[in-house]
């Protein structure tokens, strides 16, 4: 049995023939058996509960050596978050939907060109000295692919590379349809913030907090969340189509090639979406994450919007505005009014710069800076969405 050192990780190394079956996965042989191994914590896993290792080694397969690599994901349930942490299979929030998805029939069949890495198997355990139950997943490597950074030219592509796929489901494709899967996980994300819009005037004010809640994007702000009714209406009467809800440069993993497929990890948080729903994480949370500039945000979205449309209508007639539309929706209520418990937390004082910098990979200051200039970009978003749609007759 192999042992490391780590609580958790050795709750997934007890299962034997669970990583048995993995090792035969990741060396593509029947007959592989470890002959040495090693194991890394890596970076990222910033939901709630969950760790990445990176395990590699050696394997002996009829007397090759074959060099074998894998990403494990251990899930946990962490009560004390703001994300994943409902046992209730049917909530936006459930905690394991992710380890249900690469257990799924579907989800290794998905028809790209947004596709997961390979997935070597599953299973669950418990914590020796602990009640606390975990559930893991072991992946393919994908530390070879291109990450993070994107060149300015690789934008148009992945964004019609998304098109592509969330046209494929408005052109009729059956969407994935399990009881774990969410159909108002936008809804419930927003809603989270309701214990603090009382309050927002007043954060608006405090030193620290005020810099990135500033008094017009906290009025944005609360037009948001005063209308937010009428603007569920509007999502619902938008076409509908299976999305990943998590797609941006940290998540996305482009191969160089001749079919140069986006190959997406962390599916935590797909199910039943929009037309442009897609778009809200791929330039807003890339924007969250310090991978655009908030002064590049203008130029790139006008090119990601004009690229996704094109790849929606390579399968299926697609509108623009229905696109922008559902685009301003989803990127003014999960990050405009979504956004705000983890912002307030972290701003009350600067205690949290070390959790910052593990995120962010930035100073608290640089922080700070980046992130008060990406929330006037949601707030304008906001009044851009408040001009389209206007405000429902009361």
């Amino acid at each position: 049995m192999m042992h490391s050192g780590d609580g958790l990780l050795d709750a997934v190394l007890s299962d034997e023939a669970g990583l048995r079956s993995v090792l035969r996965e990741a060396t593509r042989s029947p007959h592989a058996v470890v002959a040495d191994w090693r194991w890394q914590q890596l970076p990222g896993g910033s939901g709630a509960g969950t760790r990445l290792f990176r395990i590699s080694g050696n394997a002996d397969a009829m007397g090759r050596r074959i060099p074998w690599t894998t990403i494990v994901k251990v899930l946990t349930r962490d009560v004390h978050s703001f994300e994943s942490s409902s046992e209730d299979r049917d909530a936006w929030d459930y905690w394991k939907r992710e380890w249900h998805v690469y257990r799924s029939s579907w989800q290794a069949a998905l028809p790209g060109p947004v596709v997961p890495p390979r997935c070597y198997g599953t299973g669950e355990g418990r914590l020796e000295d602990d009640d606390e139950v975990l559930a893991w997943i072991a992946m393919e490597d994908l530390g070879h692919i291109q990450h993070r950074l994107w060149p300015r030219d690789q934008w148009p592509t992945v964004a019609h590379q998304v098109g592509v796929f969330n046209g494929r489901y408005l052109s009729g494709e059956p969407m994935p349809a399990e009881p774990w899967l969410p159909t108002d996980w936008l809804r419930g994300w927003s809603e989270q913030s309701k214990p603090l819009i009382p309050d927002l005037e007043e954060v608006s004010s405090h030193p620290v907090s005020g810099r990135v809640l500033t008094r017009t994007t906290v009025s944005e702000l609360i037009w948001l969340w005063e209308n937010r009714p009428h603007l569920y209406a509007l999502l619902e009467e938008l076409p509908r189509t299976f999305c990943h809800n998590d797609l941006h440069n940290r998540n996305l993993f482009v191969r160089d090639g001749d079919r140069p497929d986006c190959v997406a990890i962390d599916w935590a948080l797909c199910g039943d979406g929009v037309i442009g729903q897609e778009l809200g994480a791929l330039i807003g949370a890339t924007l969250i994450f310090r991978g655009i500039r908030p002064e590049d945000g203008n130029q790139l979205e006008d090119v990601c919007l004009s690229a996704y449309t094109a790849g929606l209508r390579k399968t299926c007639p697609a509108d623009p505005h229905q696109a922008r539309l559902g685009y301003l929706l989803t990127v003014t209520l999960r990050f405009g009014l979504g956004s705000l418990p983890a912002l307030i937390a972290l701003t009350r004082d600067d205690q949290e710069a070390d959790l910052i910098y593990r995120l962010f990979e930035c100073s608290y200051e640089e922080w700070l800076v980046h992130t008060a200039r990406a929330m006037s970009f949601i707030a304008e978003r906001v009044r851009q969405l408040r001009e389209t749609v206007g405000s429902p007759n009361t």
